[in-house]
């Protein structure tokens, strides 16, 4: 059979639409090597490129989803829900299949414990789904994360579908859960090429070479976006309980382009080993027309979205205690000409009243079940930054600070700009680090924004650090620099580094987050080192965890076997991070589980088919050190 595709639609107003692009841009795009395409509404999917190299990713199972898992123990039931534009679905089956490793063999489910046929999605706003239930088989292998494989009958015939890295199981709900949050790899993005020429006009060496070939790649094609992929090794390596992406996965500047660009972010990101969340971004969310020999090709971005990662807003539990919702921030309706009138509505933040009511009864809804459940909310924009044209010139900034903090939201992670800043609450205004409310202020000092964006003068800056790191006063707002895109920007970028966010979601008694627990501990030399523009920060910051992990700090190589015909494997850890850091390694080997030994880490599980076992293998790597790690048997 071959099953129909959903047409799929955004908002119901008139989307915002960018004329031709001109300029330098396609120059760039063609020396990125993204290969144009051409798009057509023939197969159903208005802006969805008829390529056979660009595959949309979320077409029949729309829950759990590859960008917005299912994490759950062995005693929890999972849900799987049909899209029920598809047709309805009977004789449902699934089954779980490892995302990762050798050893793949899937592993079926029981028939469904319940079915409803018009239910409302669990995770798409005003969508509605065939919900099957399913018991998780108590095995002790089981925990790892994994794609979902669905069967089902309808009136039109069968149908089958499978969703990447879909359902994470676990031994229980940590805590305090580890999060790496990484934002703006912006795959597409010439602006590190820009950058590193600029540089180089400046007497620094090796400075185009590099970033060029840490973007490009190589001649051969190798190492393309390798800034994103060198980051996703090294959060793979930390294996935190899940990773949070905070917008811009994409360029998507030129329509042409836009298409592959989300291909390539998919691949990208389909190589974490650990579950993920994501958010979009403004370039992600970008609509064209593009006028090609008189042609119109139009692409909307919420419609790529939809059809790669899933709803542009929903929110999920992760356990008991830790609710987690997903924030659209450009969320704009309106048709704009190229070049826009001000750039702010091109790039900046809004959360229209649609949304806004959502998230209110959202909160609501979970705090009124949990009192003292944690919060987090992840988005690409902040709207503790200033209602200016760059950060957040749309509706709802003050409204959306005023609402996380009446309901208890412990942290809003965001991207945008480029850099690391922590803010918090207070009162209704707002403590920030490294802010630049005006042109001219300060940089690298705390200071007081007041809700008319005005500064406080009248607070030391002792006083502020400890507003700052004391939860009761209401939410933490953390920005993380970008993982591979551009640093220096006239309207953002401080000129940091690449690199991702490591927290610890460990809460205080009284509820919210200390930011000492969410930083990096830069120095003065690492930044004189690392930075594009070392004197705008500020080492002391570290004390309020302002300073996301430097990315190309952690490396692994195989010194011997790990193919799965050895009976042993021996890996090298290198790290020259200047703290010591949990890393949880994936190797593989022949031998059965019960005569395998690790030297130095323990091993924490396994999975065995036939005469090969994957092996994950637990260490601690300190200060700027190596770690040889064997598993034989």
């Amino acid at each position: 059979m071959t099953r129909k595709r959903a047409t799929r639609k955004g908002y119901a107003e008139p989307r915002r639409r960018l004329t031709r692009m001109v300029g330098l841009v396609p120059v760039l795009v063609l020396l990125l090597g993204a290969v144009p395409v051409t798009l057509s509404p023939g197969n159903g999917e208005p802006g969805v490129p008829a390529s056979p190299d660009v595959d949309p990713k979320v077409d029949a199972v729309v829950r759990p989803l590859g960008a917005a898992p299912s994490i759950l123990t062995t005693d929890e039931r999972l849900v799987i829900e049909l899209d029920n534009r598809l047709g309805r679905a009977s004789d449902i089956s699934a089954s779980l299949v490892p995302s990762f490793g050798h050893v793949r063999a899937p592993i079926p489910l029981a028939p469904p414990v319940a079915v409803i046929p018009d239910a409302a999605s669990g995770l798409w706003p005003a969508r509605t789904v065939t919900a099957a239930t399913f018991d998780l088989p108590d095995n002790a292998q089981l925990t790892g994360l994994y794609d979902v494989h669905v069967t089902w009958r309808s009136q039109d015939g069968s149908g089958d579908d499978r969703q990447r890295r879909a359902v994470n199981v676990v031994d229980e709900h940590p805590e305090a859960p580890r999060v790496v949050v990484i934002a703006d790899p912006s795959v597409g993005d010439p602006r590190p090429i820009q950058e590193g020429a600029e540089d180089a006009a400046e007497g620094k060496p090796g400075s185009l070479i590099d970033k060029t070939l840490r973007t490009v790649g190589a001649t051969d094609g190798n190492g393309r976006w390798g800034a994103l992929e060198q980051a996703i090794e090294e959060i793979n390596l930390v294996s935190p309980d899940l990773v949070l992406v905070a917008g811009d996965l994409t360029f998507g500047i030129h329509p042409r382009a836009a298409p592959y660009e989300y291909e390539d972010a998919w691949r990208l990101f389909d190589r974490l080993e650990v579950p993920s969340f994501v958010s979009p971004g403004n370039h992600d969310l970008y609509a064209f027309d593009d006028y090609v020999n008189d042609d119109v090709h139009a692409m909307d971005g919420l419609e790529m979205w939809e059809a790669y990662f899933g709803p542009v807003y929903y929110s999920v539990d992760i356990g008991p205690d830790l609710h987690l919702v997903s924030l659209n921030t450009f969320d704009w309706q309106q048709r704009m000409p190229f070049p826009p009138p001000d750039f702010g509505t091109l790039s900046g933040g809004q959360v229209r009243q649609e949304q806004f009511d959502w998230l209110r009864e959202d909160l609501a809804a979970y705090r009124a079940g949990n009192p003292s459940g944690a919060i987090v909310t992840l988005a690409h924009h902040d709207p503790s930054w200033v209602q200016a044209r760059h950060p957040w010139p749309g509706d709802n900034r003050l409204e959306m600070r005023d609402l996380l903090a009446a309901y208890g939201v412990g942290v809003h992670f965001a991207g945008h700009t480029h850099e690391d800043r922590v803010a918090r609450y207070h009162r209704g205004n707002i403590v920030q680090s490294n802010g630049r409310p005006h042109r001219g202020d300060p940089i690298g000092v705390l200071t007081y924004l007041r809700r008319d964006d005005t500064i406080g003068h009248s607070w030391t800056q002792d006083r502020l650090g400890r507003i700052l790191r004391q939860p009761a006063h209401g939410p933490l707002f953390v920005t993380t620099t970008t993982a591979a895109s551009g640093l220096k920007g006239e309207d953002w970028g401080l000129g940091g580094y690449w690199g991702w966010r490591l927290a610890d979601l460990t809460q205080a008694p009284q509820g919210g987050y200390d930011p000492n627990r969410f930083g990096y501990p830069a120095t003065r030399d690492f930044l004189d080192q690392r930075a594009e523009r070392p004197d705008n920060w500020n080492p002391d910051h570290a004390q309020f965890g302002v300073f996301s992990y430097p990315s190309y700090h952690l490396a692994t190589r195989t010194i011997a076997g790990n193919d799965g015909r050895s009976d042993h494997a021996v890996v090298e850890i290198t790290s020259e991070l200047a703290t010591e850091l949990d890393i949880t390694l994936r190797v593989v080997v022949s031998g059965e589980p019960k005569t395998l030994r690790a030297e130095g880490g323990q091993i924490i599980r396994t999975r065995t088919a036939g005469a090969v076992t994957d092996v994950w293998v637990k260490t601690t790597i300190f200060t700027r050190s190596d770690r040889t790690i064997t598993v034989s048997s």
